[in-house]
């Protein structure tokens, strides 16, 4: 599962392909620690579009993310989930939670 992050301006953007799993969790860690730590970030969008399957491990680690940029007063956003995805985020209550666009 490759994760991609990249900046432009104050945006963020870390995008997740694949399988979704417990596997992606130091990678996807070490992506947003490393924005929680640079200055000038005020969002993080999360691009789900390459995404194929989700587990309730990575649903956590979005939820670890949203703590930890809430505490710094950074914006987590999941942008263009599709199919099964988008299904289990809404069915976990994510839209509640996320901004998802």
């Amino acid at each position: 599962m490759p994760t991609h992050v990249a900046v432009v301006d104050k945006k963020a953007t870390i995008t997740l392909e694949g399988r979704l799993d417990h596997s992606i969790g130091q990678g996807f860690r070490e992506g947003y620690e490393s924005l929680l730590s640079r200055p000038g970030i005020a969002e993080i969008e999360i691009d789900l579009g390459g995404a194929d399957y989700i587990d309730s491990s990575v649903l956590g680690y979005f939820l670890i993310l949203r703590e930890r940029a809430g505490q710094a007063k950074i914006k987590v956003c999941l942008v263009n989930s599709q199919g099964i995805v988008e299904t289990l985020l809404k069915i976990a209550g994510f839209e509640r939670l996320f901004t998802m666009r």
